[in-house]
């Protein structure tokens, strides 16, 4: 990109050249200098391509001396627009600005993006680019990428890897976080293995010490499962790591008092935009009133950035507040109604609490009117799951 619009300062042309000894012809420019490229074949005995002005003036030698044709097609690039405007100097002196602006702002970093992150923050990592100095706004030249790079992994101990790519004035940083090691059971530590939750055991496997409780038994939490330490009869004891897996019947429960009505909102078809310009840091609103004219409302925004193609960001970008208006709707619940609606809710928050390793094998649901006239609502889990963990011998025993 930066190529082209070097290209297009210094002005170029577009030529056709006809003749029986094109190859010659190209060699013949390169052994000059002359700047040339795009070039394609036109056809039979016929080259097309782009040329600088400087190129063009030593062109003719080449041309003579193969016997070939050479034809301007088109002029482009700044001189030949100042040229064309010359007497118009206020739309060339504001032309020229524009292009040194466009040139100035072409050598700072307007967009930084992180991708290959999935548990360290987004903004976690910009803020530690920003402690080194690398931000929006730094100059895209002399950037030492290695230096971010060995600088951010020793601070940001999550993250394995990492590397800032700059396209024009957009720097993508690329990052891979830490897998953690798998937990191992030292097996030359001492350990036993009790229950991590209450529980009706359902079934024993003892791979490595002695088995202290048997399908049918109810434990605490805390209570010994499976000990490291073995008798030997008569010739003592022998200490080691347990090793095996208790299951066990458990159960989660979640309950909580609610009123014989929901509130629902519901979004209508009004709604109001609210546009605000970021120039260089700065906010510029495009409105007049900041009262929003609806009681209850959905917000959601959206910032667009200002960018030519892919890489070429501008220190310019729009934020649009789209307020959307909605109705509060109260409806009566039958107690049927209570427990479906309410009771899907607490069941909701109990899914996240048990987490993806425990089965639901049953779901009941009980409920009590109260005197206030509100309902009671109690949702019970009953789970197959493994509760043993492993514990540290202490003191031999």
């Amino acid at each position: 990109m930066f190529v082209r619009f070097f290209n297009f300062l210094r002005g170029y042309v577009f030529l056709g050249v006809r003749g029986f000894f094109l190859e010659r012809f190209l060699n013949l420019c390169l052994k000059k200098d002359i700047c040339l490229w795009d070039v394609k074949y036109g056809g039979e005995n016929n080259l097309e391509m782009k040329m600088s002005i400087n190129g063009f003036k030593q062109v003719r030698g080449a041309a003579y001396k193969t016997r070939s044709e050479v034809k301007i097609k088109k002029r482009a690039g700044l001189p030949f627009i100042i040229q064309k405007y010359k007497k118009r100097k206020a739309f060339a002196a504001g032309f020229l600005i524009a292009v040194i602006l466009f040139s100035a702002l072409s050598s700072f970093i307007w967009r930084i993006d992180v991708t290959g992150n999935e548990k360290v923050p987004e903004s976690v990592i910009i803020n530690r680019l920003a402690e080194l100095g690398f931000k929006v706004g730094t100059p895209r030249f002399n950037v030492d990428v290695y230096r971010l790079q060995n600088e951010i992994l020793k601070k940001e101990k999550a993250l394995s890897w990492l590397w800032v790519d700059i396209k024009g004035t957009r720097a993508n940083v690329s990052v891979k976080e830490k897998v953690p090691a798998p937990e191992i059971v030292d097996d030359t530590v001492p350990s036993n293995i009790v229950a991590s939750k209450d529980g009706l055991v359902t079934r024993v496997v003892a791979l490595n010490g002695e088995a202290s409780v048997r399908e049918g038994d109810i434990v605490d939490k805390g209570d010994l499962l499976i000990s490291g330490i073995v008798s030997l009869g008569e010739a003592g004891e022998k200490i080691g790591s347990a090793r095996g897996e208790v299951t066990a019947r458990t159960w989660y429960s979640k309950d909580g008092e609610f009123p014989l009505e929901k509130v629902e909102y519901i979004r209508t078809d009004k709604k109001i935009s609210k546009n605000t310009v970021n120039f260089f840091g700065f906010d510029v609103s495009l409105y007049i009133k900041d009262e929003i004219p609806f009681e209850f409302y959905d917000k959601e925004s959206k910032t667009s950035a200002f960018h030519i193609g892919k890489n070429f960001f501008l220190p310019l970008s729009n934020k649009k507040d789209v307020y959307y208006e909605k109705n509060k709707i109260e409806t009566k619940l039958t107690t049927e109604g209570a427990l479906v609606y309410y009771g899907g809710i607490i069941k909701k928050e109990l899914d996240k609490e048990i987490g993806k390793d425990v089965k639901v094998v049953n779901a009941s649901t009980d409920h009590m009117m109260q005197k206030n006239g509100k309902i009671y609502i109690k949702v019970t889990y009953e789970c197959i799951q493994s509760i043993g963990e492993n514990v540290k011998i202490e003191n031999g025993g």
